[in-house]
């Protein structure tokens, strides 16, 4: 079976995350360049995105305090 997604980001929706997510599937889209689409689609619940620019994304998706679930999610999203 299938574990996880991996779509353009532009045709993603917070709807279709959630709806992937219900179905058991982690969601991993790419190509995304742009650090404020990063952490939208991390905030819509996707586990990771497929980007170029690593550290810039990275930079716009690192939670600091002690929300540890934002934490988790986003490392979840650093992951390469």
């Amino acid at each position: 079976g299938l574990a996880a997604v991996h779509p353009w980001h532009g045709d993603l929706t917070p709807a279709r995350i959630a709806a992937w997510r219900a179905a058991g599937l982690a969601v991993h889209p790419w190509t995304v360049d742009d650090p404020a689409r990063a952490l939208a689609l991390r905030d819509a619940g996707a586990a990771m995105v497929i980007t170029n620019l690593p550290a810039a994304v990275a930079a716009s998706v690192r939670v600091e305090g002690d929300d540890l679930g934002r934490r988790e999610a986003g490392d979840r999203l650093l992951q390469r």
